[in-house]
């Protein structure tokens, strides 16, 4: 762009006045330096995602995105402001938004320059150095430097490695003494270890300051970790196959001593750990726990010691449960998926759980599930029976509830409010279920049916279309069908039924396609859900 004349533009985005309340009537923005202008379409195409356009003043169009509508008041027409005299709460909103904002395409990319891989997961460096005044605002705002992202990339050298380390340094002293939110993605390095890096040994040092803290690695190294007395939430996951080895500052390697975080709130371990992890964690004050095939040992001491645990998720299970042990009660957890399961493990886990608060529960068997037990049915039933839990949704999987599906139906007779329904149903069963959803002579308030088809529908695709349009009517004190989701492989997806369900669609019933030419991926892929 060197000796070309650039012009000045105006950019038009549309925001919801929900979302940004404080913010008066503009909707045009004039923008008069290029790194302004490229700040604010990074924010716009990144962070916001608003539906925007972008032209240039003199009238000509330029390369329409989407379609947008400004409207941010009726009662008083658009103005115009330069950006350069927006009050410092707006900018300092938007630079919080953005603060070292970085999508997983950015970080995922391995063929971006590390210099440019740099720029993008450090806005906030480029905002101080725009002009004066976001310099001064910035400068001033210590909130902004409280969220630092280390990043390794697999052309990491000494000089970058001085590089990340002074970048960290600026940002720990700019933060003043604020909590810290950490993200480590330990990609391939050229050191010993990713977490022997610079950057990392000095963010170690101010482990009393960590609130947040996110860890991927991919290496076999220990983690060696600090006494973290602020800590709120912790997330590590592992590249690499193999066990995860934790340890504590000063404590002798093999040696797993209990780590400080009394505050920590949620939990999330996407690698396996060696047995005896939970003696590890302090987990009293719980409330969001993930797990990757705990030993039911240490799964079944977690809900012990958890009392306060809303939100559970289970990526598999190890070790065979003693039957003589009695059953753990988790008084106030909410939501529980578990994902991965054998038959073996959905003994376990349902054998010895007693949830009387539960009002979501999602289970899907393991790509490589056993023959499911003939005691699976009983035990699950017992379990309701136990629990007798307010359940309003329930996801399951019929790989791991041998039977007929009228045994699924005396469960689904203790089970009154459920209104979210449905799971893997394996094609031989997937007639008498959806007959017995029609019926109505269970799940009287059901008003969302899921179904994730491994095999397809077979001959079911026109009695599929009948249950649900039934279901829409709704009779008496019976309440009406209102959404209904489909996850299966393109190749299941019948023409017809793709036809009816559309048709549907038009008369008010809200459809989730979630149509995938590589699905199923089975509990396999350890895909999380959001609580």
């Amino acid at each position: 762009m060197h000796g070309m004349a650039i012009r000045r533009y105006l950019i038009t985005v549309s925001v919801s006045e929900r979302s940004f309340r404080f913010l008066p009537t503009w909707s045009v923005i004039r923008v008069r330096t290029v790194p302004q202008f490229f700040f604010l379409l990074f924010l716009a195409i990144k962070v916001l995602k608003p539906r925007y356009s972008f032209r240039n003043i003199a009238g000509h169009e330029g390369r329409s995105i989407h379609n947008i509508d400004i409207n941010l008041s009726k009662s008083r027409p658009p103005s115009r402001i330069t950006i350069g005299r927006f009050p410092n709460e707006v900018l300092l909103h938007f630079f919080g938004i953005s603060r070292d904002h970085a999508t997983e395409e950015d970080i995922d990319d391995f063929d971006l320059d590390p210099d440019e891989l740099f720029r993008k997961t450090h806005p906030i460096l480029a905002v101080s150095q725009t002009c004066s005044h976001w310099r001064t605002l910035a400068l001033s705002s210590p909130q902004l430097w409280a969220s630092i992202h280390v990043r390794f990339h697999e052309s990491d050298d000494l000089e970058r490695a001085f590089t990340m380390r002074d970048t960290v340094s600026l940002y720990l002293q700019r933060s003043a003494n604020l909590p810290l939110d950490i993200d480590v993605h330990a990609f391939s390095s050229e050191f010993d270890g990713p977490l022997h890096h610079q950057a990392c040994l000095l963010l170690f040092k101010h482990g009393s300051r960590w609130r947040h803290l996110t860890l991927q690695l991919d290496r076999q190294d220990p983690l060696i970790l600090p006494r973290m007395p602020l800590l709120e939430s912790f997330s590590i996951s592992k590249l690499e196959a193999g066990i995860l080895a934790l340890f504590v500052q000063r404590s002798s390697v093999g040696e797993m001593k209990r780590f400080e975080a009394p505050r920590l709130r949620r939990l999330e371990v996407t690698a396996p750990m060696r047995i005896g992890f939970s003696n590890f964690f302090d987990t009293k004050a719980l409330t969001h726990l993930v797990l990757c095939a705990p030993h039911i040992t240490d799964f079944l001491n977690i809900l012990r010691s958890a009392t306060n645990l809303l939100g559970l998720e289970l990526m598999g299970m190890s070790g065979v449960a003693d039957i003589s042990r009695p059953s753990t009660v988790t008084s106030n957890l909410r939501k529980l998926i578990a994902t991965g399961l054998t038959a073996t493990s959905f003994l376990a886990l349902f054998r010895h759980v007693t949830l009387p608060s539960l009002s979501m529960l999602e289970m899907l068997a393991s790509e490589h599930c056993d023959a499911p037990s003939k005691d699976g049915q009983q035990v699950f039933y017992s379990f309701i029976q136990r629990s007798k839990p307010p359940l309003k949704e329930l996801q399951f999987d019929t790989d791991l509830l041998p039977g007929r599906i009228g045994d699924v139906g005396r469960i689904l007779h203790m089970l009154p409010s459920i209104t979210i329904f449905g799971g893997h149903i394996k094609e031989e069963l997937q007639p008498a279920l959806l007959e017995m959803v029609k019926s109505r002579e269970v799940l009287p308030n059901l008003e969302n049916l899921v179904l994730l088809l491994w095999e397809g529908l077979g001959t079911c695709g026109s009695l599929l279309i009948r249950v649900l349009k039934d279901r829409m009517k709704g009779t008496g004190s019976v309440g009406a069908l209102k959404s209904f989701k489909l996850r299966c492989n393109t190749k299941h997806l019948h023409a017809e039924v793709e036809a009816g369900l559309k048709e549907l669609e038009k008369h008010g019933l809200e459809i989730e396609w979630d149509i995938d030419p590589e699905w199923p991926y089975r509990a396999s892929d350890f895909a999380l859900s959001a609580f």
